[in-house]
């Protein structure tokens, strides 16, 4: 299927900028503690924030009618003007260079880092890649790359989950757990996130317009799971990078099986859905 989206000329995109400004509230981490509802020691002021954690604060605030169809803001602004087109979150990679905390202002400068196009099965596919940089007062520095996937619209086109297999590391799990994500907690991780993208809630739309056979879970929110795996289960360690990779989406009412395998500073971790297709993959450096 060829797209209909036109080209990008990346290089009007490349390089562009945005600076941003938030306080990590307590009261907003408590809120994101509950809706996670895994366990742990209640966090508290002065604590570091938890890795991925931030992704609920910088929210990009843009009025109803500045949105598209899918509930999503315009591009146009920062990221790329890429007309009749899905946005999706594809993976990234953290370098925790020294924790922010909870409780202090951050800084986040962020750069419009890469513009790539590649061809998949259902068309082309362009890739943003957006790089952040987190500071705060207290020495607080973390490094971000978000890639960013637009796909051509997909329509009432049947959803066939990708082949995807798992790197031969990703094998005899030392943790495993399973979560079923909620209706109500999608709902709670969207207000956190300020998230009003319809596939996440309208099951309708997310049929009829991007092809779903249902409700999707944020691929963020799969992402936390495992770094909250990490956190809750390898204490002792504390985590430097982190590179994650989303392969296919979780359906609402599906349940998630995290996984994860140390060899030696590394852990492997996997996420895989109910008939064992590979939702996530990541790996740490502790």
């Amino acid at each position: 299927m060829t797209s209909s989206t036109p080209p990008i000329d990346a290089s009007a995109w490349v390089g562009r900028e945005m600076h941003s400004h938030d306080e990590l509230r307590i009261a907003w981490v408590s809120a994101l503690e509950a809706t996670l509802d895994m366990g742990g020691d209640p966090l508290k002021e002065g604590d570091p924030l938890p890795p991925g954690w931030h992704w609920t604060f910088f929210h990009s605030v843009a009025p109803l009618s500045a949105l598209g169809t899918d509930g999503h803001a315009k591009p146009g602004d920062f990221l790329p003007a890429i007309d009749q087109a899905r946005r999706m979150w594809a993976g990234g990679r953290l370098s925790i260079r020294a924790p922010i905390r909870i409780g202090e202002p951050v800084t986040r400068h962020s750069t419009i880092h890469s513009v790539s196009e590649k061809n998949g099965a259902s068309g082309k596919l362009r890739f943003v890649t957006v790089r952040h940089h987190l500071t705060s007062p207290s020495g607080g520095e973390v490094l971000e790359d978000h890639d960013i996937v637009y796909r051509a619209v997909a329509g009432s086109t049947a959803f066939v989950r990708r082949s995807a297999p798992l790197p031969a590391a990703c094998h005899d799990p030392e943790v495993i757990l399973r979560v079923t994500p909620s209706a109500v907690q999608l709902f709670r991780y969207s207000a956190l996130t300020f998230n009003s993208h319809r596939i996440h809630y309208d099951a309708d739309y997310a049929r009829s317009q991007e092809g779903y056979p249902g409700v999707i879970v944020h691929g963020p929110l799969v992402a936390t799971f495992l770094l909250e795996l990490l956190r809750q289960r390898y204490r002792a360690r504390v985590l430097r990078e982190f590179t994650y990779r989303a392969h296919n989406p979780l359906i609402l009412g599906e349940t998630l099986n995290l996984s994860a395998r140390t060899e030696a500073e590394r852990v492997h971790l996997w996420a895989t859905g109910p008939t064992g297709d590979v939702i996530m993959i990541a790996e740490a450096l502790m």
